[in-house]
């Protein structure tokens, strides 16, 4: 589906059951085989061919189709050259009301492997030279957006009727309001501008966009990192740079990357959800009924006394458990994405915030002292970022497969590990790892 003119329309039913037939509607010949297809905007097509982001359009059909379908390519100079789709080929729907047009190139790659949209940002994955994000503005007049958003509801002859006309009036207004779309397409102003680009080159494999500021990618040697866009800068050059702030050493090779998840957002709270790998007892002499009713007094209490406290505090201490902001974590705050490797692995990459990751940080760093690497591996020498040219120290990233091994340990190999953290009790420790186990 590429935007506002690959609607229901290319679905049909077949026969009286839920099967379902895929008919062609639209054709376009390119000089070179396109890597990647996505749709941005209401009715816009990115596709990479070879070296080349081309972006395309949704647009009323300027002529009838004859019996033989006339379809276009593109060389690489940007010439337009026709070729005849022939009655033994397989024909495009002639009564279909759009067709691409070609509106821009974007140039400056060397192999295209990947185009993935958030927004009206986009991101293009090169073979050798890392990730660019780019910008897809369009500028149109009132008149023609409000003409637009009525050619869309005539898809492929279907009119959809409203409550006040019936069905001859509504398609005499929508063909009216399409026949204004078309005229209104010269006002229509697009631009595709470059925000910011990785510098440094890298040997890619896939890539997505967490937001319009952050980036996930993966090279060839196994290697994850995030680039960062400096959007507070007053320098415009620091702007449109891509700066590298967390990497990793994954050892798998990843070969597709993309926003979402493996398990429902639900939320979890950590103060009244019991752990599934300890019993955690209710204070002694408080009945049961009475606790659940004046639960939100007895937390206003506590926090209030721990307020108090921490303010009388010398800065060197070392803070009990219950200071330690260890609420549940919101979905609407985690971004996620789910990875796949050759090997048939299945991972997602979670993002948590800065105060959880301390503690998950001072969690991973403990462990690594009681838990054995798998045939002697130093974990921290493992996970180090490693390319052709350097090997660097891991940043920003944790490793969950390290951090649910808490589950697995012994009671008193759990207090050793909370006590060597200082900071968080076991019970508080488990009930952590448990919530970053059910997020994937």
């Amino acid at each position: 589906d590429g935007g506002g003119g690959g609607g229901d329309g290319d679905v049909e039913n077949a026969g009286s059951g839920n099967a379902t037939q895929l008919k062609i509607v639209h054709t376009k010949l390119f000089r070179g085989d396109p890597n990647c297809v996505r749709g941005i905007g209401d009715d816009f097509l990115l596709v990479g061919v070879r070296s080349k982001i081309q972006l395309f359009r949704w647009m009323l059909r300027t002529g009838s189709s004859a019996t033989t379908t006339t379809t276009t390519a593109q060389d690489d100079d940007g010439d337009v050259e026709h070729a005849d789709v022939h009655d033994d080929e397989e024909e495009e729907d002639a009564d279909y009301p759009f067709e691409l047009h070609h509106l821009y190139t974007i140039h400056n790659n060397t192999y295209v492997l990947d185009i993935k949209v958030h927004g009206d940002f986009f991101i293009v994955v090169d073979l050798m030279k890392s990730m660019s994000m780019f910008l897809l503005q369009c500028n149109r007049s009132a008149a023609a957006d409000a003409a637009h958003n009525q050619k869309l509801r005539m898809i492929d002859g279907t009119v959809v009727q409203n409550d006040e006309d019936d069905g001859d009036a509504a398609r005499a207004k929508i063909t009216a309001a399409t026949t204004t779309a078309h005229s209104a397409a010269a006002r229509y102003a697009t631009m595709i501008t470059e925000v910011a680009r990785d510098y440094d080159p890298s040997w890619m494999k896939c890539g997505d966009l967490y937001n319009d500021q952050y980036l996930v990618g993966v090279d060839s040697f196994c290697n994850f990192f995030i680039l960062k866009r400096n959007i507070d800068s007053l320098n415009e050059d620091e702007r449109g740079r891509l700066e590298v702030v967390c990497r990793v050493h994954w050892g798998d090779d990843v070969n597709v990357i993309s926003h979402g998840s493996l398990v429902m957002d639900i939320p979890y709270d950590l103060e009244t959800t019991k752990s599934e790998h300890k019993k955690v007892q209710l204070p002694r002499n408080t009945d049961k009924a009475e606790m659940d009713t004046d639960d939100v007094n007895i937390k206003e209490a506590e926090a209030a006394a721990a307020e108090e406290e921490e303010k009388h505090a010398p800065t060197t201490m070392v803070r009990p458990s219950h200071h330690h902001n260890v609420s549940a974590l919101k979905p609407s705050d985690l971004r996620k994405c789910v990875f796949g490797t050759i090997d048939g692995a299945v991972g997602v990459l979670i993002s948590v915030p800065r105060q959880r990751y301390s503690v998950l940080e001072n969690l991973e760093r403990s462990l690594r002292k009681f838990v054995q690497g798998l045939g002697g591996l130093d974990h921290a020498e493992w996970r180090k970022f490693k390319n052709q040219m350097e090997g660097k120290a891991a940043v920003g990233f944790l490793d969950g497969d390290l951090i649910e091994t808490f589950l697995n340990l012994t009671t008193e190999q759990q207090q050793k590990v909370a006590d060597d953290m200082k900071i968080v009790d076991t019970d508080t420790l488990t009930k952590i790892v448990e919530e970053m186990n059910r997020l994937h």
